[in-house]
């Protein structure tokens, strides 16, 4: 391998960043994640973008995806998220990237943070709908009902994004085929680019794994798996969503497809591990 090759090998192609605040936090998530308040987002905020310079001046970046997860990065104010993604605008250079997304809770979208988003670059949305269900979505201490999951979703389409990750749970405590299939026809109505759909898993350091301990939630594997392999057999049958994907909380499966898989990735932030130069580096919380 040339000297050319070497170099082109080692370039940084993806960026992923996690943003560790949620304005609620769920029973069954056992990803980095904390409550912050007004202070603890704008510090975070300034030493992202300390981290994002260091990184920049660095490592070789030609970055063709960003990916903004957490946590929930919707939950920072209308501002903040400007003001981030335009030094994000000076700091990189992004004259390769494809595909800009970012991880959106139903319950801290407006039109105008959409219209910033959609203003300022990122170009896909990937929204944590979960449910359908109401009485599920409570069940997941999730802060939005069904009703706004749908708005939000028209939000980001009145705002121009064509390119739309809806994202779904299954193997609920108490969830029926009937519920599921529900919420799957309800989604290909809605005619998303993407379904992502995530199997419930019991974490360590989570209260869904108590209730599990003390017998409150069982697991019917056979149903499981019928409910798993009826998602991509009702989608395909429809034509409705271009891909979708089935994992168990897999994160960076819902970025571009390339991520990962013939360059390396650096993430920052808290919690996030860079798989770069054939190590793994992981930020210290």
């Amino acid at each position: 391998m040339n000297e050319t090759e070497t170099h082109t090998s080692n370039l940084i192609r993806h960026l992923y960043v996690h943003f560790p605040f949620c304005a609620r936090i769920c029973p069954y998530c056992a990803f980095y994640k904390t409550r912050g308040n007004a202070a603890e987002v704008a510090r975070f905020c300034e030493a992202l973008v300390f981290e994002a310079r260091r990184v920049a001046e660095k490592f070789p970046l030609t970055l063709e995806t960003i990916f903004f997860g957490g946590g929930t990065p919707t939950v920072l104010s209308t501002a903040q998220l400007k003001n981030l993604l335009e030094l994000f605008h000076e700091i990189f250079d992004l004259g390769a990237l494809r595909e800009w997304s970012i991880e959106a809770n139903p319950g801290s979208v407006s039109a105008k943070k959409a219209a910033t988003l959609r203003d300022s670059g990122i170009n896909r949305i990937s929204l944590g709908v979960q449910s359908w269900d109401n009485q599920l979505l409570n069940l997941l201490g999730r802060e939005h009902h069904t009703a706004q999951a749908e708005e939000s979703f028209h939000i980001f389409r009145s705002a121009g994004f064509s390119n739309i990750s809806v994202d779904f749970m299954f193997a609920l405590p108490g969830q029926t085929e009937t519920q599921w299939r529900g919420s799957l026809q309800k989604t290909i109505a809605l005619q998303p680019e993407h379904i992502s759909t995530y199997c419930l898993t019991y974490e360590e350091d989570t209260e869904f794994l108590a209730r599990f301990a003390r017998g409150e939630f069982a697991v019917n594997d056979e149903t499981d798996m019928r409910v798993r392999d009826f998602a991509p057999s009702t989608i395909g049958l429809t034509g409705a969503a271009r891909t979708i994907s089935g994992s168990v909380q897999v994160r960076f499966r819902r970025a571009d497809s390339s991520a990962g898989r013939t360059s390396p990735i650096i993430m920052n932030t808290p919690s996030a591990c860079s798989p770069t130069n054939h190590r793994s580096r992981r930020s210290k919380n």
